[in-house]
């Protein structure tokens, strides 16, 4: 039997994992109310944006005073900010198969950066937002986010385009599974 300080931990760190998402799923569910309480059905834009270890303390819109984000700060200020947010997954590729299927490793099966494929069997919120009339575009810096492994569906555009070729000795050349940010942008 579980003593009362295991499950009260056990759901103190439930909680902390959930909250964020909890946050924007209430924001979800509130937004078509307010709208349609207005007489106005806007279809709201949504953009992700990921970026790989990026620590949240040293961004402006979270107090950090050493370097300036001034366009992270206005995207922060106008949008939906969170106070806590957990990665699922320190790697690239499995956590963002968690974000965009919203579920664990156990369950997408997705656990290492090379190796693995995200199952076609696995919705993604490209594919929820496609279904409800968005157009879906994804633009990655990342080898390990190509569309062979599976993080394409549901996108009317990914753009990955990595050829990367293979070094003397066998390996894929590092230089080329990546792109600088300017290059994502443009």
């Amino acid at each position: 039997m579980r003593s009362k300080f295991t499950w009260d931990y056990d759901l103190t760190r439930v909680w902390r994992r959930l909250r964020g998402s909890i946050a924007l799923w209430i924001f979800l569910c509130i937004l078509p109310a307010l709208a349609q309480k207005s007489g106005v059905q806007p279809k709201p834009d949504v953009i992700l944006i990921t970026i790989d270890t990026l620590r949240a303390d040293h961004l402006g819109c979270y107090g950090y005073k050493l370097i300036q984000t001034p366009n992270i700060d206005k995207l922060a200020a106008t949008g939906a900010q969170f106070a806590t947010v957990v990665a699922q997954v320190p790697l690239t590729f499995p956590s963002h198969c968690s974000i965009l299927t919203g579920t664990y490793p156990m369950f997408h099966k997705v656990r290492d950066n090379m190796g693995y494929r995200l199952d076609d069997s696995k919705t993604t919120l490209a594919e929820i937002l496609k279904t409800n009339g968005y157009q879906t575009g994804a633009f990655v810096g990342s080898y390990v986010l190509d569309s062979r492994f599976g993080l394409g569906q549901g996108f009317d555009t990914y753009y990955d385009h990595f050829n990367p070729e293979k070094t003397p000795d066998g390996l894929l050349n590092p230089g080329q599974l990546e792109r600088r940010a300017e290059e994502v942008v443009n």
